[in-house]
């Protein structure tokens, strides 16, 4: 049994996690900003609404905003030869739980296999079982967990707001 105790109004994250997760939340937020962006309720998509390149997808002139939106929320850099797939299968989308990063084969596979189901969404709930995921208009998935944890997480970001 651990002595660890919760005591009522201290803060569980160190004020270097603080910082860096107001960091992230402030980059992404900024550059949301520049195209601005709606969130479809039923899946969870977080659309841009800002300027698209000749294929569709966004961009705000020096590079495609879901790409950046991952690598600022991840803080992983994406290696040359990978390529991020938008499980929900809309281009719009930038938000980070519906990009899966990919080899270019595994990408185009993926896109070929109409309404494929992975086993997992991108930061790794199961997705085999019907209730746990739902389907998005152009035939993609979408984790029905992650659109539970989408409140939790503002209701964080709030909080990290208010500090």
């Amino acid at each position: 049994m651990s002595n660890d105790k919760v005591i009522e109004g201290e803060s569980l994250l160190s004020l270097e996690e603080k910082r860096v997760a107001r960091a992230k939340a402030d980059a992404a937020a900024r550059l949301i900003d520049v195209g601005g962006m709606s969130i479809d309720p039923e899946t969870g998509c977080w659309l841009w609404n800002g300027a698209v390149n000749g294929r569709g997808y966004p961009t705000t002139g020096d590079g495609l905003v879901y790409r950046k939106v991952f690598k600022m929320i991840s803080g992983m850099d994406i290696p040359p030869r990978v390529e991020i797939d938008h499980v929900c299968r809309r281009p719009l989308c930038v938000r980070p739980a519906h990009l899966d990063p990919v080899t270019r084969e595994e990408n185009q596979r993926r896109k070929h296999v109409l309404r494929r189901v992975p086993a997992r969404c991108p930061i790794g709930h199961m997705l085999t079982a019907p209730e746990s995921r739902g389907q998005t208009p152009e035939g993609g998935v979408y984790c029905r967990n992650c659109l539970e944890l989408k409140s939790q997480e503002q209701d964080v970001l709030d909080w990290l707001d208010k500090m």
